[in-house]
């Protein structure tokens, strides 16, 4: 898994958490995957997750209902 990976692995992980944007925020900007990472920024990052949680994973969830 590459380092972007682990980053966005991480960044659910702690929306998952039900953490606010600014504890998320303080938490991953301290992750060490970013010394790997220059591709995305911190904002980027937070709307991919978004957007996984809150539209993707609920859509794929309702499906398996």
């Amino acid at each position: 898994m590459s380092c972007l990976e682990h980053l966005f692995e991480n960044g659910l992980c702690r929306l998952e958490e039900g953490r606010s944007y600014k504890e998320w925020r303080d938490v991953m900007l301290k992750d060490v995957n970013w010394k790997y990472v220059d591709r995305i920024t911190i904002d980027d990052l937070w709307t991919m997750c978004q957007y996984v949680i809150y539209t993707w994973d609920q859509t794929r969830q309702e499906g398996a209902n």
